[in-house]
Parts: structure tokens; sequence; C-alpha cells
């Protein structure tokens, strides 16, 4: 028994992986190229901090229209959807401290743990609080 790909895509799960994937991925290497571009003048935190406010724009889009595919205002929701994303920063800047300053971990792959932590925070939040309240 196969399920076709419009069934698939259907199930807002499986297109908030695929979309997630794409943030993730879309992130992770907005904080290598700033890292590789900033990392000496700039502490890792800082970048984080900076490609973080970069992805969200993104993933805000994509989320909207691909994944919850929201109506209504867009300055509500991508106000929720920073205040959202403000507490996985703050998480995962945390996290990304811990691996890199105590863990001896490399902030590359400290940043690939953090962004796979915070994906599962990310699908409950934003599908019950960033598209799940009106606008």
């Amino acid at each position: 028994m196969s399920i076709s790909p419009r069934k698939l895509w259907s199930s807002d799960k499986v297109r908030f992986l695929v979309v997630g994937s794409y943030n993730t991925l879309f992130g992770f290497v907005a904080f290598a190229l700033l890292y590789a571009w900033l990392g000496d003048p700039l502490h890792y935190l800082v970048i984080a901090t900076i490609s973080h406010f970069i992805a969200v724009t993104n993933a805000y889009f994509s989320h909207r229209v691909l994944v919850f595919r929201a109506q209504g205002a867009l300055l509500p929701a991508y106000l929720r959807f920073n205040v959202a994303t403000l507490g996985t920063l703050v998480g995962g800047l945390t996290l990304m401290a811990l691996l890199v300053d105590l863990g001896g971990f490399n902030p590359l792959l400290a940043q690939g743990v953090v962004v796979m932590v915070n994906a599962v925070f990310s699908y409950f939040t934003h599908k019950l609080y960033t598209f799940g309240l009106p606008s």
C-alpha cells in the first residue's frame, strides 16, 4: 500500500518537517557563512543571534504560506512568530554556550544540535500560538 504525495502533503506535520528541514538548512548556512566571514571579529553567539533573525524572516513566510496556510494580517502573526522564536533563540544560545564552552563542541556542530532540539519545540509553538490564534 502506498501513500500518494498529495495525501502526505495534506498533513501539516509532514509539511512542517519538509519546510522545517529547508528552514533549518537555511539557518545553518546563514550561520556558517556569517561565521566564516565574521568569526574572527565577532563572538559566535553574536553571529548566532544575527543569523537567527535572518532565518526567522525566511521561516515566517515559508511556515505561513506552505505549512499552516495562514490567512489574515501579516504583522500580528509575524510579531507572534518573533516572540515564539525568542524562546528558541534564548534556549538555543544557552544550549550552544553549554555545548561549546563546557562540552568542547565546535560552534558549527553545536549549532547543528541546537537546530534539531528547537525543531520539536517550534512545531507546537507555531501551530498553537503563532498561526493558531486569530490575527
